[in-house]
């Protein structure tokens, strides 16, 4: 299986090439290192540094032609959200359709997308569930 990981040098997104490396994927990590860090990525994936917004990814993700991408590249920061809309929209928005239109243009069959549990606002519900009702805290 060849994987595509957004946000790979991050917490999350390395622990999530971790785990593929060691099922044998071959693993390709884009992050523009804005928040994560190159120390983070598994030296068995494939490190490519680009933003999510940046058009060369269509081409990017074209020569690499994963069976599954793992989105998991975002701009998280809830103040920084708040104090910087734009920014965040470009980001999260723009990026995601840019990261949907590359995956299009070479045909991805499988794209996973990792949300948090802030989608469902401040609950008291100790577990939820995904078709629990979305009351978004943030843009």
């Amino acid at each position: 299986m060849r994987a595509l990981v957004t946000g790979g040098a991050g917490f999350i997104g390395s622990h999530m090439v971790d785990e593929l490396v060691s099922a044998g994927a071959e693993v390709h990590v884009l992050d523009n290192l804005s928040t994560g860090s190159k120390r983070n990525v598994n030296p068995r994936a494939f490190f490519h540094e680009v933003d999510i917004r940046n058009e060369a990814i269509r081409s990017l993700v074209s020569d690499i032609r994963p069976d599954v991408v793992f989105h998991m590249a975002a701009q998280v920061d809830v103040q920084r959200s708040v104090k910087q809309p734009q920014e965040d929209a470009s980001i999260n928005l723009v990026g995601t359709v840019n990261l949907l239109e590359a995956c299009r243009q070479a045909e991805v069959r499988k794209i996973i997308y990792a949300s948090s549990c802030a989608v469902y606002g401040n609950t008291v519900k100790e577990r939820m569930e995904e078709t629990d009702p979305a009351a978004p805290i943030s843009y």
